[in-house]
């Protein structure tokens, strides 16, 4: 009985999560040498492609890109127009909540002013009574 022979974990094989994490964290804190390192892979697969096939992918990429654009730009005009609309809904319910309490308090000061009427004129009649 023969057994096969142990093979060392690949690199691929072996990423963990602390590899990704670490590689992750390096985009993150160094976003131009990303960006830097996409340009410069791009110039040199630009540099192997004969210029036809170049042309053809460069207008492919271009035409993602915009397209690309056009959605972020889309996506910005919806959240705004989102926003608009969200404060429009709020400065509707301030007014009409600040309607109620103004209608209300107005109300309270009715009856506080017909209250202390009463009161002084109950005062008034027994200092009159008093009196005499």
């Amino acid at each position: 009985m023969t057994t096969a022979p142990k093979t060392e974990p690949t690199l691929l094989a072996d990423t963990g999560s602390d590899e990704r994490k670490s590689f992750s964290d390096y985009v993150r804190e160094h976003p131009g040498a990303f960006v830097a390192g996409g340009v410069v892979l791009g110039v040199v697969l630009g540099a192997l492609f004969p210029k036809r096939a170049g042309g053809a992918v460069a207008k492919r990429a271009l035409a993602l890109a915009a397209t690309a654009g056009e959605l972020g730009l889309a996506a910005g005009r919806h959240a705004r127009e989102g926003a608009e609309k969200a404060a429009h809904e709020a400065r509707d319910l301030i007014d009409r909540d600040a309607d109620i309490v103004r209608e209300k308090a107005g109300r309270l000061a009715a009856a506080a002013r017909e209250t202390g009427q009463r009161v002084a004129d109950r005062a008034s009649g027994l200092a009159s009574r008093l009196k005499h």
